[in-house]
């Protein structure tokens, strides 16, 4: 990758903390709402979660404009449908800035950072556990989009076998330490 990524992750009894630091010559986003498809719309980050032995999983996203989305699938059979972006969460919440001037593609900017707090309660909602003896996969993917750059850049811890962040299997478990 081009534009350097580092991100951190913590967690108490209430809330999954995620924090982003992101190079970035060109901030951009340009969705205006929440619950929006904001990887269409500039750069963001998603976290995907899952619990191991379950079908269902989670879609959650924030961008450097504050934006925020979170989908529930109950399965991969069925990504495509409007309800899964129904879900409202609690107490979801995405604070960013940014290093430079968002959504001028005329200058150079440095970079955007990212906090974000993802209830556990929302994550637990279906029943599974989330603390120290749970099993939950994760992936965290950037979408980086540049006036500096050829495309787009597309990038994801774990690395997948192929561009679709859908592909669960490969997800890294997520290890929880008190």
């Amino acid at each position: 990758m081009r534009e350097k990524t580092a991100i951190k992750l913590l967690w108490d009894d209430n809330y999954l903390y995620v924090g982003g630091v992101f190079e970035d010559s060109d901030v951009m986003q340009e969705g205006s709402e929440d619950q929006a498809h904001l990887y269409g719309t500039g750069d963001l980050l998603e976290v995907f979660l899952k619990p191991a032995k379950e079908n269902y999983y989670w879609e959650i996203y924030g961008t450097p404009n504050n934006k925020k989305t979170w989908y529930a699938f109950p399965s991969r059979g069925r990504i495509v449908f409007p309800a899964c972006g129904n879900y409202k969460p609690e107490n979801f919440k995405v604070a960013a800035t940014v290093d430079g001037t968002l959504n001028n593609w005329k200058d150079k900017d440095k970079s955007w950072t990212i906090e974000m707090a993802i209830p556990i309660k929302e994550l637990t909602v279906y029943g599974a556990k989330f603390d120290n003896s749970a099993e939950w996969t994760i992936l965290l993917a950037r979408y980086n989009y540049s006036v500096y750059l050829q495309k787009q850049e597309l990038s994801a811890y774990p690395q997948l076998s192929n561009v679709n962040w859908h592909i669960y299997e490969e997800y890294a478990k997520l290890r929880l330490e008190k």
